[in-house]
């Protein structure tokens, strides 16, 4: 389903989370790595329906659609069970957000875009034009663009990429178009296999779309990038293990700072070669160094 489907879905479903305020940072950027591609903070009350005594909490309203219960799941592999509830808006409403999305520059030489924005940019930058459709994966988040910068910084051309958890493909549609490289991308999503083959075309590239570690061969990837919250990339790393060939590197974007010793003690036979920090994210690109017996 895209953006394009309002006949057919006039109203569209918004998740909405109680949330006290300490924890709003956190929530919303699970959030984000969910999947939803909208957030809005609104004062609790602001609606007639409240699930909540607590006066002090806040409501995040999220732009989900149809893969609400998908989203519950990732918070609730968090441990996040936060009070929530479904309310239904109109579909334009829902897509305001479009209108505001602006293009980011992730390097001097390199910007992404939403791709309704093609027609009006006038730039000389390599530019990869995104829409995430309903899923993660404008650019703008500080996560993409650590993993993007890093991963231009050491992938060769003509590399064999992994793309985990790639949402709506714009890392792997990236390294395509500007490395020439051999991508390969999945996620849990429901759209991903439509959502990312829409994006590589918009781009004239190519992107293959795999439906998990299982279809990637032992020894195939020469750079693997992994936008993912810290628990879930403590989880993979024998899979990433398995999959990489012996010097490769893996990119791993999606953890706060002070993650990075709990996320690092998974990752034995790796050593850190490069990072980057943007506002509390922080990216490492680590090495292998051995390969399993």
């Amino acid at each position: 389903m895209t953006h394009d489907s309002a006949v057919e879905h006039p109203s569209w479903s918004m998740l909405v989370l109680t949330v006290p305020p300490p924890e709003l940072e956190y929530v919303s950027d699970a959030l984000w790595r969910a999947g939803v591609v909208a957030i809005e903070e609104r004062p609790l009350g602001s609606n007639e329906v409240s699930m909540s005594s607590t006066s002090d909490e806040v409501e995040l309203w999220t732009s989900v659609g149809e893969y609400i219960t998908d989203v519950v799941q990732a918070l609730a592999n968090e441990g996040i069970t936060y009070p929530w509830r479904v309310e239904q808006i109109d579909r334009a409403v829902a897509d305001t957000w479009r209108q505001h999305a602006e293009c980011v520059q992730v390097t001097e030489e390199v910007m992404i875009c939403p791709s309704w924005k093609m027609s009006t940019l006038d730039s000389e930058k390599r530019v990869i034009f995104i829409d995430p459709h309903d899923m993660f994966g404008l650019g703008n988040h500080p996560t993409t663009q650590l993993a993007l910068r890093l991963a231009l910084r050491h992938c060769e051309r003509g590399s064999n990429v992994v793309d985990v958890g790639c949402g709506s493909g714009v890392l792997a549609v990236a390294l395509s178009v500007l490395r020439d490289a051999n991508c390969r991308a999945f996620d849990i999503h429901p759209s991903t296999a439509s959502v990312v083959l829409s994006n590589a075309r918009l781009n004239d590239c190519h992107v293959q779309v795999e439906e998990g570690f299982a279809d990637i061969q032992s020894d195939w990837a020469d750079i693997v990038l992994a936008n993912i919250l810290a628990p879930v990339l403590i989880d993979i790393a024998e899979d990433l293990e398995r999959i990489c060939q012996r010097g490769a590197v893996v990119v791993l974007a999606g953890l706060r700072s002070d993650q990075s010793e709990r996320v690092l003690s998974a990752y034995n036979g790796w050593r850190v070669v490069d990072e980057e920090e943007c506002d509390g994210w922080l990216g490492l690109v680590l090495m292998r160094e051995s390969v399993s017996s």
